[in-house]
């Protein structure tokens, strides 16, 4: 095997390294040393070049209104987080510098401006006691909501992680919403240029993996850091591996910065800038190109076609049949009461809003993620939908799509399921989904009786337990579920 044993150099605000690379089992034919790869039909790895450059203060906030602000719109209508007594929260202001990046004539990633300063908000939930902590950190990138907690905090909490929210900026006043609600606690809050987004998070990550007293994870030792995030924050880190930063920011060891990605319904995928253009949809990155680190996208509807392709060593994709794009329903430490959900609750809409359990997926998916990184456990295959002609999801009598992954609720369903509602009188009667409950006629002709009923869910439960779908605590909530169902 040949090794160059040049310095190599990558400018984007980061340290310099010397490496030796070991050109032909980690460049491909066409890679270059100098930026990412102009899009070409298959993206080819980059070198790791450099390490990102640590934040330059790490403070405690001003105590303002004397607690941090997030916000879920969807979730906070019927739930709020209770952390459990050996849990902590701890709120940080991160200043550094950010270069703002662009696409040079051939498609390489080069900067535009150089470290420009920033300073963004950094929210850790952890173990009080340091033994307590697994060594795994979870770590979501987004504006100030909190929508990957949400769907797992008790696999979280249950498991004593770390979760780590980093506010980025979002295109949109993310910044500005949080000034407004605490002028004082906020008021060093300074994204001022989207593409400042990717060595913000580089350095964040590499942060949390660095023994400094400016670390927020300080005295707890940290194993592994996993990038996540839903909707927005998910589509950042799309990007984020898109455009080859994974591949080029490194720990200094040369090791990955982030161990896996977890992908959750992004939107589109965004540009490098705030000026740059959109970027087409039959551009290839638009696939979740290949990492030394698992990724695992996982999804409420049909993946579109742009983004389609096949299985390979670290990456899967999967589709889960009957949830909702919003998926208000949360992990049991939020406290929601089957209540909330109904029209008389705080939703007011057309029909009741969707209970189905998309977060006991996401939680189960944060765990293959571990143990795929961790273990080499390799996770089943993509699960996806069957498709009409047009690329919609095939639907079965209850409205709910055929393959994918499969659920009580899918496939022992107690209501027809809406994953998107034309109700327009709020924007989430739309995007959290709605039920409509079977009658106790309906239910008795497809179960004979409750207890029948009961015994399925069971038996379905300790199966999708055993092929690791269900975590055990959330297989115990859907077995307790069922046996509060109204008698038929």
């Amino acid at each position: 095997m040949r090794t160059s044993k040049k310095s190599v150099c990558v400018v984007i605000g980061l340290a310099c390294l010397t490496v030796g690379v070991p050109v032909t089992s980690v460049m491909g034919a066409n890679s270059t040393v100098t930026g990412a790869p102009a899009p070409t039909p298959v993206p080819t790895p980059v070198v790791a070049a450099a390490t990102a450059a640590l934040p330059t203060a790490v403070t405690a906030p001003p105590a303002g209104n004397g607690q941090a602000f997030y916000h879920n719109p969807i979730i906070d209508y019927s739930g709020k987080l209770q952390l459990p007594d050996n849990y902590t929260e701890k709120e940080f202001l991160v200043s550094g510098t950010a270069n703002v990046y662009e696409h040079g004539p051939d498609g390489e990633v080069r900067v535009k401006q150089a470290d420009v300063p920033y300073t963004t908000r950094v929210l850790v939930r952890m173990p009080k006691d340091p033994r307590d902590f697994t060594g795994k950190v979870h770590m979501e990138a987004g504006p100030s909501g909190l929508d990957g907690l949400s769907r797992s905090a008790d696999k979280v909490f249950a498991d004593g992680d770390a979760w780590v929210t980093v506010l980025t900026h979002a295109l949109s006043s993310s910044t500005q919403r949080m000034k407004t609600a605490d002028p004082v606690r906020y008021d060093a809050l300074s994204l001022p240029e989207f593409g400042q987004n990717w060595d913000i998070l580089s350095q964040v990550g590499t942060l949390l993996k660095t023994r400094t007293a400016d670390n927020p994870l300080n005295g707890y030792r940290v194993k592994a850091v996993y990038a996540n995030g839903w909707a927005f924050a998910a589509s950042v880190w799309l990007t984020y591996t898109g455009e080859g930063f994974h591949d080029r920011i490194r720990m200094p060891n040369g090791r990955p910065v982030f161990d896996g990605y977890l992908i959750g319904n992004p939107g589109d995928y965004q540009p490098i800038n705030s000026a740059a253009p959109a970027v087409a949809k039959d551009d290839p990155r638009q696939k979740v190109r290949d990492l030394d680190v698992p990724v695992i996208v996982l999804l409420t509807g049909p993946q579109e076609e742009l983004r389609r392709r096949p299985d390979g060593p670290n990456y899967r994709v999967y589709e889960v049949a009957g949830a909702s794009t919003a998926s208000p329903r949360a992990a049991r430490a939020y406290g929601q009461t089957p209540e909330a959900f109904l029209t008389t609750g705080p939703f007011a809409c057309d029909y009741d809003v969707s209970r189905f359990p998309f977060n006991q997926t996401f939680q189960s998916s944060l765990t293959r993620l571990e143990n795929w990184s961790e273990k080499r456990e390799t996770p089943p295959a993509s699960a996806q939908f069957e498709r009409n002609t047009d690329g919609t999801a095939k639907l079965d009598a209850y409205g709910i799509p055929l393959g994918g992954v499969r659920t009580t609720y899918s496939d022992l369903p107690t209501a027809r399921y809406f994953a998107n509602s034309t109700d327009q009188r709020y924007s989430i009667c739309t995007s959290a989904g709605a039920q409509e409950p079977f009658s106790q006629e309906r239910m008795k002709s497809l179960y004979g009786s409750k207890t029948s009923y009961v015994k399925q869910i069971a038996r379905e439960t300790n199966r999708l337990q055993r092929q690791g779908w269900l975590l055990p605590g959330d297989a115990r909530e859907l077995r307790q579920e069922a046996k509060a169902v109204a008698d038929f």
